[in-house]
């Protein structure tokens, strides 16, 4: 059974529905619907731009938007790309990677403003995208984990947006920086000031304003899931203090240590087959976003 089901993923198809125990005849499987990329504008900056991921289907995905890292002063939408795009269209979401302006040119407020303005965008369109407006998770990397807890535990930017908070079911947090940004700039100054100094500037109260630690009174999204590099120094500690404060206000938190992978690595592996971090990922969108457009996640299938 399992080698009839990794020949068939193999070749790019998934399962219907399997049967536990029970092997399922080859014509009862069926191929996920072709991928389509379209470039969706939400500003009129060339970096306000947005790579959406859908297939044809009958009834309407939850989005699952990918917000990348870079120190809030650099990256690219693009790192949003290689497996994840096949990957989560294929367990039955629409997938998006969001582009924003950067520090300097824009402050990180703005940048705030610049998802919850794409995020907009993505929901006024809805019905032509297959979107399930109000079934939405975050996932970020890095800098891109702080931009996404703060817009899932302040909810202003959202709100400013017109994108209702409640929307946002579900995050998930990749090796994320800037959870307590005073106590992170005063811990190490020499070692993060070339990007916190930019982006978040001497004044202790805006540098606390732009804490998800200091954001959790709820409300919050309801359901997180937080993955650390256990290899990098004071991730554990920062994931903790977050995940706790979360737990504390009512929120679901896993917080989860991947070994055998890297700050990056964690980013680049995503989606990609018999991955340890998308296998939790997998589960936890399964679990809080729901599938009920008949397909199976490629994870459950294998």
């Amino acid at each position: 059974m399992n080698g009839m089901i990794g020949s068939l993923f193999a070749i790019g198809l998934a399962g219907a529905a399997l049967a536990v125990g029970t092997p399922t005849p080859l014509a009862t499987l069926r191929a996920p619907p072709p991928m389509a990329r379209g470039d969706v504008a939400y500003g009129p900056d060339a970096l306000q731009h947005i790579d959406l991921y859908t297939v044809a289907r009958a009834e309407r995905a939850p989005l699952v938007v990918y917000i990348h890292g870079g120190g809030w002063t650099m990256g690219s939408r693009g790192a949003g790309g290689g497996d994840k795009p096949a990957h989560f269209t294929t367990q039955g979401y629409v997938y998006g990677s969001i582009g924003y302006r950067f520090v300097p040119q824009v402050t990180v407020e703005q940048q705030l403003g610049d998802i919850a303005a794409a995020l907009a965008r993505l929901r006024r369109d809805a019905r032509r995208y297959g979107i399930d407006a109000d079934r939405i998770a975050l996932v970020g990397h890095s800098s891109g984990a702080h931009l996404a807890a703060m817009l899932a535990t302040d909810p202003r930017y959202l709100n400013a947006a017109g994108v209702p908070f409640e929307a946002v079911r579900a995050v998930v947090l990749i090796d994320g920086a800037g959870y307590n940004v005073p106590a992170i700039m005063a811990a190490n100054p020499a070692g993060v000031m070339k990007y916190y100094g930019p982006a978040f500037g001497p004044d202790p109260a805006r540098q606390g304003a732009l804490s998800p630690d200091n954001h959790v009174d709820p409300p919050n999204a309801p359901a997180w899931l937080m993955l650390y590099d256990v290899n990098r120094p004071g991730a554990a500690v920062d994931g903790e203090g977050l995940a706790g404060l979360l737990r504390q206000a009512g929120a679901t938190v896993t917080l989860s240590g991947i070994a055998d992978s890297s700050h990056m690595q964690l980013n680049s592996n995503l989606g990609r087959y018999g991955d340890a971090a998308t296998r939790l990922v997998d589960g936890f969108l399964t679990a809080n976003l729901r599938h009920d457009n008949g397909f199976i996640p490629i994870e459950e299938a294998r």
